[in-house]
Order: C-alpha cells, then structure tokens, then sequence
C-alpha cells in the first residue's frame, strides 16, 4: 500500500480485490484507503453510515465482485459496473485466502484466473507486481 501511495495519483480509484466475500473480515480492504491514501471503490467499512437503506445492495455487489479474482474478466465487466466505470486500477491481492475470518493455511492453488485475465487484455497494464498484489492501471 506504501507503494500505491507513493506511485499513483492522489486522486486515482481502486477496484481492491482480494476474493473476499465478506467485507467485515477483509482487512486489507479496510485499510486500503487509510494506508494507501486512495479511493477504494470495493471498501465496505464507513458504507453503512452513508448508504442508509442502499448498504445491503452494495455489500451484495462487493460480494460478488470479489467473485471475480477467481472468475476472470468477464466477470469483472459485469460486476464493476455497479462501482462505476471510471476506476483507474485493479488492486489484486494473491496472498492466501480467508475463511471464517481467518487466514486459511493453504495458499491459492494457482495464480487468480483474473490476473491471467488481465495479463492478456489490451485494456489493461502491469503496474505493479509482488508476492501478494498484483495491481493493473485500465488502459482504455
């Protein structure tokens, strides 16, 4: 997150997977913004106080869009549409998954099928790549 702070625009957005579905367990996205110092389009944390009655909608989208990290981009073209189509970067978290809140003592089986996904899309670049995160700039 350090990085995305220091090498992306203050005002750029993030679409944060990390193949969580549920919002109250996902650490990392609740951080994101506070740590990282950009928009999280996917950050669940703080919603409820500003959705009112729309909250369980968008914790249903959040949901399935984490879907997506192991679904491929078609998937992420259908659900992103809910955040907004003018987001600049996928922020794609490959540490081991969570289950029940807690970190499960397997890693991921394969590399997500939407880091592949994006790897061979025009409409998306490398811009950052680590033992955890990938992170993809939307190029068009």
């Amino acid at each position: 997150m350090r990085w995305v702070a220091e090498n992306t625009p203050r005002n750029s957005r993030f679409l944060v997977l990390t193949g969580n579905p549920d919002g109250m367990c996902d650490s990392l996205s609740e951080w994101f913004p506070a740590l990282a110092q950009r928009t999280s389009l996917t950050t669940i944390q703080g919603r409820e106080w500003l959705l009112g009655n729309e909250f369980d909608v968008f914790a249903e989208h959040r949901a399935n869009i984490q879907d997506c990290i192991d679904e491929g981009l078609e998937c992420l073209d259908g659900e992103s549409g809910y955040f907004g189509e003018d987001y600049d970067y996928v922020y794609i978290s490959t540490a081991p998954p969570i289950g029940n809140c807690k970190f499960l003592n397997t890693p991921r089986k394969n590399v997500p099928a939407l880091v592949i996904a994006l790897e061979d899309d025009a409409h998306y670049s490398i811009l950052y790549r680590s033992e955890n995160v990938v992170i993809f700039r939307k190029t068009g």
